[in-house]
């Protein structure tokens, strides 16, 4: 399916007012399953390279008869097709004329290239059991060797969280009908589909134009990325002030500050305890300090609240606050009177680990935090923030993060595999960066302080987020072949990042 723009995504509830609405428009439900039908049969004749031996697993719904719609194609095709009902039923031999010509039977102990997974398509959220799990099962016993191809998802997946049934069929590839669906870029799901295809199944383009959310690539992060003119000068691209880290964690203002001006901030401060400003200081000779009272244990102390409130005053064009500040008593009351004290803060705001932790604290944060933040969760944090157990946020991540960021009047960028970006709006971006390299301790330091630098430079808080999160995410990318899966340090993302920005603005 030729597309303009960036890739966009749908939950199940948002097919389904699409197929309504394409009914609605004169494209009726069996011109579609038609379409889909011809296209799965397409696909599957490509990936076999002419005709071969196929298996179609043909659940009780729709995806069942997009599967015997296929299945008719490729026995006019030439191809040798077994068709299994699951369960056994009667199906309308008249809409489906390939069941004159083929007997369904039991799953075939006879060698096929292909199986066509028609079980289950998005309506499903319940665990796989009864014949369709015996499908699953016999299929995976006797035909391990062929290529799966699912239609619309891989049986078992949840097309909105990306959860999957243990029993669900690897796919070689997956032919989404009409929009790619959310849940197949979320994980576990986004493994087990393998390459995912669009299908064009005749869903008006106009209704289509509605969609808010996106995968993110280059053309989406472009669309956020400052302009750089020939004849301009470190004033014209900001002043970001960093408040990070402490004795414990002197390493996070570090890769976070590193990260900004790696693209392309102005101008820094960071604001740091004095024990992290020696050693900081030390290590990056670009950026300029403000070294600031601590406690004892080498935590932000509140004696350095006055110093931050001159600096807050200091014209400064963002804010990032967060990395290794830690939880110290002290610290929380410096942070809360900075962000929820009713100070003017900097027009754009960037809040990061022990910031996020710290306003979790309060359950009103988000009725006194203002409005247009970037907030960097991973989930363990976004859980304190809405006050839920991890296991709920992971289950409903993406769900999550969309209802939170219109609740919140915040940008949320929800890390995890894969981070999703979303808007007070209801906009959304998945970016497409899961990515082992990066399950290493200060890369969300370097997320958040790649964030900060291009906000620095005059982009507003959504395009910032959503640019800066693919940035980096490509800037590990450039990491695999030389690392492969693992042994990247956070570190070895700062010089990738002007390359990663170079090969995007191209």
């Amino acid at each position: 399916m030729s597309r303009r723009g960036p890739l966009a995504l749908v939950s199940t509830a948002e097919m389904r007012e699409l197929e309504q609405g394409s009914v609605n428009c004169g494209v009726s439900l069996e011109q579609l399953m038609d379409n889909a039908g011809l296209a799965i049969a397409r696909a599957v004749h490509q990936l076999n390279s002419g005709p071969g031996k196929v298996l179609v697993l043909v659940g009780p719904g729709n995806n069942g008869g997009d599967g015997l719609v296929c299945a008719e194609h490729l026995r006019s095709w030439g191809w040798t097709v077994f068709i299994h009902l699951a369960p056994a039923r009667e199906r309308d031999r008249e809409r489906f004329p390939v069941l004159e010509r083929v007997d369904p039977g039991p799953i075939p102990a006879e060698r096929v290239d292909v199986v066509v997974d028609a079980l289950l398509g998005t309506g499903n959220t319940r665990p796989l059991e009864g014949a369709i799990a015996s499908a699953l099962d016999e299929t995976r016993a006797r035909h391990a060797a062929a290529l799966v191809v699912a239609v619309d998802l891989p049986s078992g997946v949840n097309g909105d969280s990306g959860a999957a049934d243990p029993r669900t069929l690897p796919a070689r590839l997956t032919v989404t009908l009409g929009l790619a669906k959310t849940g197949l870029y979320l994980y576990p799901a986004h493994e087990l589909a393998g390459e995912i295809r669009v299908a064009d199944i005749g869903i008006p383009r106009s209704l289509t134009q509605g969609v808010h959310t996106w995968l993110g690539d280059a053309s989406v992060a472009r669309a956020g990325l400052p302009a750089r003119p020939a004849d301009s000068h470190k004033g014209t691209y900001g002043k970001l002030l960093v408040v990070a880290g402490s004795a414990s964690y002197c390493g996070a203002p570090y890769l976070a500050g590193l990260a900004a001006a790696r693209v392309g901030a102005g101008l820094l401060r960071l604001a740091l305890p004095e024990s992290a400003h020696r050693v900081v200081a030390s290590k990056f000779t670009e950026g300029t300090f403000t070294a600031l009272p601590e406690t004892s244990a080498g935590w932000l102390a509140a004696a350095a609240l006055p110093r931050l409130r001159e600096l807050l005053d200091g014209g400064f064009d963002c804010l990032l606050a967060g990395p290794g500040l830690g939880q110290d008593p002290e610290t929380s009351q410096v942070l809360d009177h900075i962000l929820l004290g009713g100070l003017d803060l900097p027009g754009r705001v960037v809040l990061d680990a022990d910031a996020l932790n710290n306003l979790a604290r309060h359950p009103d944060w988000h009725a006194r935090l203002p409005r247009g933040c970037v907030l960097t969760p991973h989930p363990a944090e976004l859980g304190r923030l809405a006050a839920l157990p991890i296991e709920q946020v992971i289950a409903n991540r993406f769900e999550l993060a969309r209802e939170k960021a219109r609740e919140w009047g915040q940008v949320i960028v929800a890390k995890g595999a894969n981070t999703i970006i979303a808007a007070p709006d209801g906009r959304a971006v998945i970016d497409p960066g899961a990515n082992p390299l990066l399950a290493t301790a200060g890369t969300g330091d370097v997320l958040a302080g790649t964030i900060a630098g291009l906000l620095t430079q005059g982009i507003d808080a959504w395009a910032g987020a959503v640019a800066g999160t693919y940035v980096a995410s490509t800037a590990a990318r450039r990491l695999i072949p030389q690392y492969g899966r693992s042994g990247m340090i956070a570190s070895d993302l700062h010089a990738q990042l002007p390359l990663a920005l170079k090969s995007i603005s191209s």
